[in-house]
């Protein structure tokens, strides 16, 4: 009709736009063959399959052709050096692999020839919805604005901490946005919401039981750190967890200390990595997770130091620590694993050399397809719709990776073929 305005040019929805553009110039399929020397039938097969095979620069002679005031090409780059891109990414701490697994979501994407030109579109977008990044300052020449000043011997990047926190908050700044689910509540209605019922929790209930208190929860491939806090679309607090570790007491206490650190409105990034915590949330985190899984903690760590010294006296007995967790949470109702880390995590410090994590790890339950239940949980609390172009294309990537490569499943009617059947 021509009152539709100017169509906005996304690089993730590309082909899509290069029709839209030619109907809303009210130009044919020839006008845009002869400005591309190419024939009507080549031009019509493109636009029927989405311009699939087509290369980079054919897609950005073709945005040439159809740009309004002839300069949106040269805004995305088309004689820009790509491979000299992708090594400024590099040094910044984006190397190709990171790029591959956590931007595109597919690992074979720069190491294949006709793969790596078909992408190029796709990860300049998906770049600029994470980091702000234009197409310009990615191919071009100017500076890239996140990652550590100080670059190693190699010349990469010394310490890649704060470029993954910055990937983590433009994903979690994503699923905020698209999130359907309340505010949160004040840390003792949190805590309530946390414990549940009676009887011990799982890291799945754990995970509703999140989500449910109005705190959104994804699952992120390896990063620089165990999980954090971090804030998303409007303001949300979003709990994210990184890495590919299977014991369920870690993984519902890296998921209860970000949960606290969103119920308590601690800044705006709170991060935990390695075996403790970080972040402004510290100790506090600490006390909050164990207080939702043991309740009395102190007084069920008592009770197994009682237990050591019954069966092996005094601190020689510890190397017996597994047995008298099992002993104790049997009786009191609550996980034998949640309350010998807890052990550990007092006493290893110093006042018990002597006492290794071995020794509890008959205690540890394995949780191989935890990703999957933070990527069901998502696609049960989300509006898909309310996304569009890159945002849509990340979180789906991030909700596929939850499912590894297992078989098709009715995910795919989020949009999501190939996911995984929920439990």
């Amino acid at each position: 009709s021509g009152d539709a305005g100017a169509a906005p040019c996304d690089l993730e929805d590309l082909p899509g736009t290069l029709v839209k553009r030619r109907i809303l110039l009210g130009m044919s399929e020839r006008d845009v063959a002869e400005k591309l020397g190419l024939e009507e039938e080549e031009v019509r097969e493109y636009e029927k399959t989405g311009y699939e095979g087509a290369s980079y620069d054919m897609l950005m002679a073709a945005l040439s052709a159809l740009s309004v005031d002839g300069d949106e090409a040269a805004r995305y780059g088309a004689a820009a050096d790509f491979e000299g891109a992708l090594d400024r990414l590099s040094r910044a701490g984006l190397d190709e692999k990171f790029v591959a697994d956590h931007i595109l979501y597919e690992p074979a994407a720069l190491r294949d020839g006709a793969m790596r030109d078909l992408c190029k579109p796709r990860l300049l977008a998906r770049l600029e919805a994470l980091f702000g990044w234009t197409s310009r300052q990615v191919l071009g020449g100017e500076p890239l604005a996140l990652g550590p000043a100080e670059p190693d011997a190699r010349g990469r990047a010394a310490d890649p901490r704060s470029l993954h926190i910055a990937y983590a908050s433009g994903m979690a700044g994503i699923l905020g946005g698209a999130a359907q689910c309340r505010k949160p509540p004040g840390l003792v209605g949190l805590r309530e919401a946390m414990a549940g019922g009676r009887g011990p929790a799982s890291f799945a209930a754990l995970v509703g039981r999140t989500w449910d208190s109005g705190i959104p929860a994804m699952r992120l491939g390896s990063l620089a750190f165990r999980s954090a806090c971090l804030r998303g679309g409007g303001g949300r607090a979003v709990v994210v967890l990184s890495g590919d570790r299977d014991d369920e007491a870690g993984l519902m206490l890296d998921l209860l200390r970000g949960a606290y650190c969103a119920g308590a409105g601690a800044g705006c990034e709170c991060v935990h990595a390695g075996r403790g915590p970080g972040g402004a949330c510290g100790a506090r985190a600490d006390e909050f997770a164990y207080s939702v899984l043991l309740g009395d903690a102190d007084g069920m760590l008592r009770m197994c130091l009682a237990r050591c010294a019954e069966r092996g006296g005094g601190t020689g007995g510890l190397p017996m620590l597994g047995e008298a967790a099992a002993h104790v949470a049997k009786r009191e109702g609550v996980r034998p694993d949640s309350l010998a880390c807890y052990a550990v995590h007092r006493l290893v410090g110093g006042l018990a050399p002597g006492c290794r994590p071995e020794a509890i790890r008959g205690l540890q339950k394995r949780v191989e397809d935890w990703p999957a239940v933070v990527s069901d949980a998502i696609l049960e609390r989300v509006d898909l719709s309310a996304l569009g172009g890159s945002a849509l294309a990340l979180l789906t990537g991030a909700v596929r990776a939850g499912y590894g490569r297992g078989p098709p499943a009715p995910g795919a009617q989020a949009g999501l073929p190939g996911a995984r059947p929920g439990p």
